[in-house]
């Protein structure tokens, strides 16, 4: 009878044991240790890595040439017959070249969050980040639908493989009024 007593209050300790150990345990959520941490839920967040260089160029060169030739002279009757003979020609010829070239670059991480599931599993996600500086508020704002393959086992996409991607880099402040040109600037180049 001892040795079942000692036996049940051993099996009582191991017991209570694995459950304060159990209790205990670091993963709580249903996580697993071995499982992938990609983003997959709405609300989840994925670092984009914009890194974009954009140049767009431009050449344009026309060409015209028109040439106008009018004449006349005495026509039937009496009074037309004094009408002396006459004549108009002129040449208008132009050619014009022009350029036009446009470089842009921007890199930057942005964290991203997940705002919809589409039914064929892709993700449209959206990203927003506010850096205010010395009076100065320069903003990226990220929208885009990214495949959950392009998605890295680093949680990261690169901006390139967002599809419908749309980065909008706006900066307001001092640096930003001094890039518009002047009023006095606007109407004389209206009117010019």
């Amino acid at each position: 009878m001892k040795r079942v007593t000692i036996v049940v209050v051993m099996l009582f300790f191991v017991i209570s044991f694995v459950s304060v150990v159990c209790a205990a345990s670091l993963w709580k959520d249903g996580s697993n240790l071995y499982a992938d941490r990609k983003a997959h839920r709405l609300g989840d967040i994925v670092t984009v890595i914009i890194d974009e260089n954009t140049l767009f160029s431009q050449k344009v060169t026309t060409g015209s040439e028109k040439k106008v030739k009018i004449g006349g002279g005495p026509g039937k009757g009496p009074l037309f017959k004094l009408i002396p003979e006459f004549g108009v020609s002129g040449d208008n010829k132009y050619n014009g070249d022009g350029t036009n070239e446009r470089k842009g670059e921007l890199k930057a991480k942005i964290a991203a969050k997940i705002i919809k599931i589409l039914p064929n599993g892709n993700y449209v996600i959206e990203g927003r980040h506010t850096i205010i500086a010395n009076k100065e508020k320069v903003q990226i704002i990220l929208t885009g639908m990214v495949r959950p393959d392009d998605i890295s086992s680093d949680n990261t996409v690169y901006s390139t493989q967002l599809s419908d991607a749309e980065i909008h880099y706006v900066g307001k402040g001092p640096l930003g009024r001094m890039q518009k040109p002047g009023i006095l600037t606007q109407i004389f180049n209206l009117l010019f």
